[in-house]
């Protein structure tokens, strides 16, 4: 394994970096770099051999020795140079002129070097491919040296005989063994080559495989969120007109009641009074959290006084919170006289953090404090401070959950479900504002809401991009 990655960065080294990028051309340059590295070291033995049995051999075999040598070269020609094509041709002729150079000296038309010639068609198929043009110009290429060298071989009176018979059998078997071996090596250097690419195919499918599984999860799971948001939005629509009925008659019983003497009976109608509208707000939070989760929720932006407004809602808990024993303080700082936000949505955030903080103080203080000195155009700042027991901080992760279970809550909130605050955050998303919150054990809870003050356009909530646990 470790030599296969050698000889291909040795490749890739010789490879020009524009051919790099198709994975066919690189594994053709490949073959052709290793093969022209390794091939003339195998086919060098022929001439050596050839001057052991006869020394005096002269020009004819220097000139076979030189040919042998440059294909040494070819893969620097076409590092430096680039035209691959042309040098695989090349390269060809090369191969084919030293065949038929030994076969000319070295037997002629029945030289053992003369099988040599099956090697240049597959050796230049490997290198240029084996499609019609290839074909045709390689065998073209190797009909006109062949026919040159017929006529060559007439026209000169035959070859000369420069060597005994016995010993050009000799010549021949090491030929042979020599031309096996080098295309032994590049046929295993190739088919390395393309096992691995065959294996990085496999695994490049089973990623897209995978890829596509994910995919098919992801848009189940989608279509399943999709039909849980509808689901909740439409039982929650047929659980309202019960529970209204059930507040309405509650309404009607409180109000004869409390023309008699049954100060019981009124006591009782209230509890089932109060739980009918805990139990509608409860349903209605459930609605609205579907509806924007599902992407159905609607903005409209109005210019309005924001400190008018903050204050407006805190007036109206103010007798609900005495009624109880409890206060609530506003202080403001600033003004944003013409700030541009959703009224309904602003309103129904600051109302649910109030009555949040209100059961987490049970029935207790809480503190309103809004810095409205960003002006129109930045971001308002709201927080709402209650004095209950206070948080820890697993309970604080997973305050805006709508499906965590706070330990709290059954302890300092009594009857809370924890909706008001994940309803919340989701509204201030929904506006391009955030939602954080901050606790104290024994001391309390703080959460603070960031509201956009400037222009927006009406959309939709399928329009924003957020996360109610960010």
């Amino acid at each position: 394994m470790a030599t296969s990655f050698s000889l291909g960065n040795v490749a890739a080294w010789f490879t020009p970096p524009r051919m790099l990028e198709s994975r066919e051309m690189k594994t053709r340059v490949s073959i052709f770099v290793i093969g022209h590295l390794f091939s003339p070291i195998l086919g060098i033995v022929t001439p050596v051999y050839l001057y052991f049995i006869d020394p005096k051999a002269g020009a004819p075999l220097a000139v076979l020795s030189a040919s042998i040598a440059c294909f040494w070269l070819f893969p620097f020609m076409v590092k430096v140079l680039g035209r691959y094509s042309f040098f695989c041709h090349l390269s060809i002729q090369n191969l084919l002129f030293a065949i038929l150079w030994c076969c000319h000296f070295y037997g002629g038309a029945s030289s053992p070097f003369l099988p040599w010639l099956v090697a240049a068609p597959f050796l230049a198929f490997f290198y240029l491919g084996s499609d019609a043009a290839t074909i045709a110009a390689v065998l073209a290429q190797i009909g006109l040296s062949f026919a040159a060298f017929v006529a060559f071989e007439v026209l000169g009176g035959g070859a000369p005989r420069t060597l005994p018979p016995e010993a050009i059998q000799g010549v021949g078997m090491v030929s042979l063994i020599s031309a096996a071996c080098a295309i032994a090596t590049t046929a295993l250097f190739a088919s390395k080559i393309l096992a691995s690419q065959a294996e990085l195919e496999r695994e490049i499918g089973q990623h897209l495989k995978t890829s596509e599984a994910l995919r098919r999860a992801t848009l189940l799971t989608e279509r399943a969120g999709v039909a849980k948001s509808a689901f909740l939005a439409r039982a929650g629509h047929e659980l309202r007109e019960p529970l209204e009925a059930v507040i309405g008659c509650s309404e009607a019983l409180i109000e004869d009641v409390a023309k008699g003497p049954e100060a019981e009976v009124l006591a009782d109608v209230r509890r089932i009074h109060r739980a009918g509208k805990r139990l509608l707000g409860l349903v209605t939070a459930i609605i609205d959290i579907s509806t924007i989760d599902a992407g159905g929720m609607d903005i409209f932006p109005a210019r309005v006084d924001l400190a008018k407004l903050v204050a407006s809602v805190v007036d109206r808990w103010r007798g609900a919170l005495s009624a109880r024993g409890g206060s609530v303080a506003l202080t403001i700082v600033g003004e944003a006289s013409s700030a541009v936000v959703d009224v309904a949505k602003a309103t129904r955030i600051l109302n649910l953090l109030i009555e949040n903080a209100a059961r987490a103080s049970n029935g207790g203080n809480v503190e309103v404090f809004a810095d409205l000195r960003g002006g129109a155009g930045k971001s308002a700042a709201i927080s709402v401070r209650d004095f209950g027991a206070g948080l820890g901080a697993n309970e604080l992760e997973r305050l805006f959950d709508p499906f965590g279970d706070v330990d709290d809550a059954g302890k300092t909130r009594p009857g809370a479900v924890g909706l008001e605050l994940p309803l919340c955050k989701r509204l201030c998303a929904l506006l391009g504002g955030e939602l954080t919150a901050a606790s104290e054990l024994g001391k309390g809870t703080t959460i603070l809401a960031k509201l956009p003050l400037g222009p927006q356009r009406q959309l939709r909530s399928k329009d924003r991009s957020w996360s109610a646990a960010a």
